[in-house]
């Protein structure tokens, strides 16, 4: 048996070829049939569904650190491709005399934005947001604040509108008795 080269994927080269079939066939069966893990055990002779969701799931990985791979590959072609664009128009767009100046500096510019592009210039920044608590002792002396802060808050409009409505009663019970002496007044004067 002979040893890959490095980063030509150890894991995969040595494991037999019925470990990746069956392994490729749980995977199939997970992402196309919908099938549950006892049944994918079943079906493709794992011995537990324990052992068929590990198995789809090193499937799964493989996958995806492949794909990224070609798509970092990919990467690197197209930036290599762009490089030698520029390198070639970049000075001929700089030549105002050369007759083919103006086609350069437009190949030039869709060379810059496309290079951006591939580099992640545009992309949307990554915000990280950490949120930090008050250690307990400061949090529960700042709830024990607040709290005292509305309860005082609190009893100012409860006895504002005590306030308020003793006047009322007052001021009604003085209109009562206003008009009752009025009334009293008018009947006594004949």
């Amino acid at each position: 048996m002979t040893i890959p080269e490095r980063g030509a994927g150890r894991a995969r080269a040595t494991r037999p070829p019925v470990v990746a079939d069956r392994r490729a066939r749980a995977t199939a069966l997970y992402l196309n049939e919908a099938m549950t893990w006892d049944q994918i055990a079943a079906a493709v002779g794992y011995a537990s569904r324990g052992a068929a969701r590990d198995a789809v799931m090193k499937e799964l990985s493989a996958r995806s650190e492949q794909h990224a791979e070609e798509i970092r590959h990919g990467r690197v072609l197209m930036v290599g491709r762009l490089m030698a664009l520029l390198e070639t128009w970049t000075p001929i767009a700089r030549d105002p005399s050369h007759p083919l100046a103006v086609k350069a500096a437009g190949i030039v510019t869709r060379a810059l934005h496309q290079l951006a592009q591939v580099m992640g210039a545009y992309a949307p920044a990554k915000v990280e947001m950490t949120q930090t608590l008050a250690p307990p002792t400061d949090a529960d002396a700042q709830r024990e604040r607040v709290m005292a802060n509305l309860a005082q808050y609190t009893q100012g409009l409860i006895t504002a509108a005590g306030q308020r409505t003793a006047l009322d009663a007052e001021n009604f019970l003085r209109t009562q008795q206003d008009r009752t002496n009025t009334s009293n007044e008018q009947e006594a004067t004949p």
